[in-house]
């Protein structure tokens, strides 16, 4: 399947003037954000709504406020998925990850290859489940870069300047995603990205809900910013911007670095804050060893390389860590167990039984429980 190239008018949302308000950078975010809070919206947060970038974000800043104040009069304090989500009573119930990507593996193997001869050229060897799975997760990971500007597939040939090849394929997607959201209908489920576009055109916060604080966050979803245009109309939206107010020319409404200046921008450097490392790991042990105890730092990083050896590094140095993005299952030792262990139940050959003896986990196991006939020691 060929490559898309990502239409100029999903960076064009732009928003309206919005209250600002200017934090500095003297100190970590987290406490700046806690005064901000505590000055802006006391007494009686019952009625705020505070959005942060993460949940892990969202746990600290609600456990400084809780020591603050004694754990009273906290906001509500939440993600910018809550300003689009649906709410848990939603009818009809929205399709899971796994229902969507099946009723998508589905459109693509029962829709003729002849309506997608943009989309597939070439046509595939073979149209089974491995493959229209395989395409559809493919799929629906551009359709998520779409909903994060409150985007579905069809809405694109629309708004697409000029219709060259790229708009016969995104036809031809918009095609599929019209397919995918029958089956789910007839299934009596709602498609997650239409509900989620309807509700940033309609929010539906909690009616005690009549302020909005934005915090923490230098590049909102364009979905989220869709909403917040919207709810201006009725609440009101500050957005609290880690930097000083002398840098103000150099943000959006909603806080966004305008890019044009930070790209030309002279930032201070002292030449002894730069290490040179001759590789990931020797990063990583750099990195250990400038850590000063008190307050975690947030390390910022550009290669993900580094984060293997980082993690391996810190866990041997008993540093905890938290990775914001979270980790994929397939990096954990018990999915690699789990995945041999599918292995030998369906091949029952006897290269993944081999290797299931000689895992560690099964070892420790075994020397648990059992004991040498020799009399040597343990087994």
């Amino acid at each position: 399947m060929e490559q898309f190239s990502q239409p100029d008018f999903l960076q064009s949302l732009d928003p309206g003037s919005r209250k600002r308000e200017f934090l500095g950078w003297h100190r970590p975010l987290v406490e700046l954000a806690v005064e901000f809070v505590d000055r802006d919206f006391s007494p009686g947060m019952q009625d705020t709504l505070v959005i942060v970038p993460t949940r892990q974000a969202g746990r600290r800043l609600r456990a400084a406020l809780g020591a603050r104040s004694g754990g009273d009069n906290a906001p509500r304090i939440a993600t910018p998925e809550f300003l689009y989500s649906p709410r848990e009573e939603s009818e009809p119930r929205p399709a899971n990850g796994a229902e969507t990507l099946f009723a998508w593996s589905l459109a693509l193997q029962q829709t003729s290859l002849t309506k997608l001869r943009n989309l597939f050229p070439i046509a595939p060897p073979e149209r089974g489940s491995s493959w229209a799975l395989s395409t559809a997760n493919d799929l629906l990971n551009l359709r998520t870069t779409l909903g994060e500007a409150a985007l579905l597939m069809r809405d694109v040939p629309d708004r697409m300047a000029e219709l060259s090849a790229d708009g016969a394929r995104w036809r031809e997607l918009a095609r599929i995603e019209r397919e995918a959201t029958k089956t789910l209908a007839q299934a009596g489920l709602a498609d997650m990205a239409e509900l989620r576009k309807a509700l940033a055109n309609a929010p539906q916060l909690p009616s005690e809900i009549s302020r909005i604080a934005l915090v923490g966050l230098p590049d909102p979803p364009g979905i989220a910013i869709r909403a917040l245009e919207n709810l201006a109309t009725t609440h009101d939206i500050t957005v609290a911007v880690f930097a000083p107010s002398s840098e103000a020319n150099y943000f959006d409404a909603w806080g966004r670095p305008i890019e044009e200046h930070w790209a030309q921008a002279q930032i201070d450097i002292a030449d002894d804050a730069i290490h040179i490392c001759s590789d990931p790991r020797s990063q990583a042990e750099t990195i250990a060893g400038l850590l000063k105890a008190g307050s975690p730092p947030a390390l910022s990083i550009a290669d993900t390389d580094l984060l293997p050896p980082l993690q391996s590094t810190f866990r041997h140095r008993s540093i905890e860590t938290h990775l914001p993005a979270g980790s994929p299952v397939a990096s954990h030792e018990l999915f690699a167990l789990l995945q041999l262990i599918a292995d030998l139940v369906e091949t029952r050959a006897f290269g993944p039984a081999a290797e299931f003896a000689r895992h560690p986990d099964l070892l420790d196991a075994a020397a648990t429980h059992f004991v040498a006939t020799d009399g040597a020691g343990e087994f």
